[in-house]
C-alpha cells in the first residue's frame, strides 16, 4: 500500500521532533521531501543529490515548469533562474537570489513526480495554504493512504521564541510576521485536513514534550487522547 505521511504545523511547533520520534520507523517514511532540507542542501553544496529522491529528472521539464508557474509569483529576478545537471544525480539551481520559495517549488515538483510514479513519501509543511489540502485530495484520488501528524502550540509567542532559538543555534530563520500569520492559517486548516486522511495524530507541543491529544481513526472519527483539550484544538476541530 502506497502512503503519504504529512508532518504539518506552524513554524517552530516541532514537526521535525515528531518525525524523528523513535516510535516512527524510518522505513515507514518512504522518500522524504522537505523544503527546508532542500534549501539547506542548495546553500551548503550548491546542488540537490537526486539519488535519495529516486526519480529521473529532466532539467528541461523543470525549467519549463518553473517559468510557467504563476502560483509562486515568478519575478523578473526569478525569470533568470535555471536548472542544470552536473555530475550524475546532481541537480544545480542557477539563481542570484536563492529563497525558500525556490525550495518549496522544487519540493512540490518532487512530490508530484513521486505520486505520479506511485511511490510512498513523507513531507513536512507549515500547511498554511489550501494547496496542502489539495495535496491530500490528490493522493486520495491516486489510491494512497494518507497519514497526518499535526503539531501546534497554545500561543504564537512560543513559536516565535522557538524559531529565534533555532536561529541562534544555526538553524533557518522565518520572519516574525510570517510566523504569526501562518500560525493561525495552519491551525484553521486542520479540520479540513483531517477529512482527507486515513489516520491523523494531533499533538500539542506547548510544554517540554509533545503530547498526543487526539487521533483521527480509520473509521473517520476524531477521538481524544488527552484529559485536557488545548483551546486551539477546541476552536479548530472539537467545537466545530
Amino acid at each position: 500500500m502506497k502512503r503519504l505521511r504529512l508532518f504539518a504545523g506552524p513554524n517552530g511547533s516541532g514537526k521535525s521532533t515528531i518525525k524523528n520520534n523513535p516510535a516512527i520507523q524510518p522505513e515507514w517514511l518512504g522518500v522524504q521531501v522537505n523544503p527546508d532540507e532542500i534549501e539547506l542542501e542548495l546553500r551548503t553544496t550548491g546542488f540537490i543529490d537526486l539519488s535519495r529522491i529516486g526519480i529521473e529528472i529532466s532539467p528541461y521539464e523543470l525549467n519549463v515548469g518553473y517559468q510557467s508557474s504563476n502560483h509562486w509569483g515568478v519575478s523578473e529576478l526569478d525569470s533568470k533562474t535555471t536548472f542544470e545537471m552536473g555530475a550524475p544525480n546532481q541537480l544545480f539551481l542557477r539563481t542570484s537570489n536563492l529563497t525558500s520559495y525556490h525550495a518549496s517549488w522544487i519540493a512540490g515538483y518532487f512530490r508530484d513526480r513521486l505520486i505520479l510514479e506511485g511511490k510512498s513519501l513523507a513531507t513536512e509543511s507549515v500547511m498554511s495554504h489550501h494547496s496542502k489540502i489539495e495535496l491530500l485530495q490528490q493522493t486520495e484520488r491516486a489510491g494512497y493512504r494518507n497519514y497526518l501528524y499535526f503539531v501546534a502550540t497554545s500561543d504564537e509567542e512560543i513559536n516565535v521564541d522557538r524559531v529565534r532559538l533555532r536561529v541562534s543555534q544555526g538553524g533557518h530563520d522565518v520572519p516574525e510576521q510570517k510566523i504569526r500569520e501562518r500560525y493561525h492559517r495552519s491551525i484553521a486548516l486542520l479540520g479540513k485536513a483531517l477529512h482527507h486522511v486515513y489516520r491523523g495524530y494531533v499533538f500539542d507541543n506547548s510544554g517540554a514534550e509533545p503530547e498526543l491529544i487526539a487521533e483521527r481513526t480509520p473509521q473517520g472519527t476524531v477521538e481524544l487522547r488527552s484529559r485536557t483539550i488545548p483551546q486551539w484544538f477546541a476552536d479548530a476541530v472539537w467545537n466545530q
